[in-house]
């Protein structure tokens, strides 16, 4: 489902985190870091809606959803 949410061959693999950054629309891009950096800081799930802006062009609606996990040092 993910090669077709950001229409993307297989072969590419998923896309990076900087990937993904680059392909959300400019008017969303700071309330999407600004989402993810809370969670981030608060150890808390996120689920926010934006658009993204394909390679082709295409602007699609998409829902980021996250979970926060919590790793102790060994």
């Amino acid at each position: 489902m993910v090669y077709e949410i950001f229409d993307r061959p297989e072969e590419m693999g998923p896309p990076s985190f900087d990937e993904y950054k680059s392909m959300i629309h400019p008017e969303d891009i700071g309330n999407v870091l600004a989402t993810v950096e809370g969670s981030l800081g608060q150890g808390i799930d996120y689920s926010i809606e934006h658009k993204l802006v394909l390679r082709n062009g295409e602007t699609r609606v998409v829902r980021a959803r996250g979970r926060t996990v919590l790793r102790w040092p060994t």
